[in-house]
């Protein structure tokens, strides 16, 4: 019976918990560590299968809010080491600006943005979450969290776009205390692209080849009650694409893992 008493305590909030929501102050500093792991067909170099691994470390500056009742954070990407194929890419903290410049973002304590000044550059490949005015969603905003539907461990859904295509999250709260709040992830996206002769992304006109995609996922996070921001995320999902020729109609099949790691800096995970 004790035992029972236990776990419904720690399962089920007390009538005074009040759900997690984001606090970044100003002038405050946090750092995530955010690495992007991809294995399957990669379209890099013409594209092929294999493997790539990318690091980043990611500031977040809380600044003066752009609007009133918001947050605002300026941030950007001091560390990045990127690997695919075995070589590692021409990509390093001194360049990197050039895909991910250093931009303010506006946003409410549910973590929906409502304002990113980062230019909308257009990604030398179409890799799932890596978009240029994508940043804040994939280091330190990693979900929109419906404050009542988590204190009261109630499913809750919303969506997101990465490079034009609708994201669509699940979440489900889990365990729950006055310290932190786990969730469950599921994701989907479906997606259209084309491709040139070399399998390079390009617009429809003079396209080669088309694309039709569906990803899934899921994955997992654990909200920091006193800190008001995520300690880790991890969501792994997987792409399938049907890719046809469009002269000939032939179609063939492609497939690519994806698996995002969010770890705020300074929380102590398990290997």
């Amino acid at each position: 019976m004790i035992a029972l008493l236990t776990a419904l305590y720690f399962t089920y909030p007390s009538p005074t918990f009040k759900g997690p929501s984001y606090y970044f102050a100003k002038g405050s500093e946090s750092k995530f560590n955010v690495r992007i792991q991809f294995e399957g067909y990669i379209p890099l170099f013409g594209g092929r299968e294999g493997k790539a691994d990318v690091n980043m470390v990611v500031r977040a500056t809380g600044v003066e809010p752009k609007q009133a009742e918001m947050q605002s954070v300026d941030s950007e990407i001091i560390d990045l080491k990127a690997v695919a194929f075995g070589s590692t890419l021409p990509l390093n903290k001194n360049n990197i600006g050039m895909f991910f410049p250093r931009a303010v973002a506006t946003f409410d304590s549910t973590g929906e943005v409502k304002l990113n000044e980062a230019p909308d550059i257009k990604m030398p490949v179409k890799l799932p979450g890596l978009d240029s005015k994508r940043l804040p969603e994939i280091s330190y905003v990693p979900l929109i969290i419906d404050r009542v539907a988590a204190a009261g461990g109630t499913p809750f859904e919303f969506s997101r776009k990465f490079n034009g295509a609708v994201m669509k999250y699940k979440v489900i709260p889990g365990v729950q205390d006055e310290f932190k709040e786990e969730f469950t992830i599921e994701v989907s996206q479906e997606s259209d692209s084309f491709e040139d002769a070399y399998g390079n992304p390009i617009p429809e006109e003079g396209a080669k080849s088309m694309l039709k995609t569906v990803l899934t996922g899921k994955g997992s996070a654990t909200f920091n009650m006193e800190k008001q921001m995520f300690d880790k995320v991890v969501v792994e999902t997987n792409a399938a694409s049907d890719v046809t020729v469009i002269k000939t109609g032939k179609t063939s099949k492609r497939s690519l893992k994806t698996t995002l790691t969010i770890v705020r800096d300074g929380v102590k995970i398990d290997k």
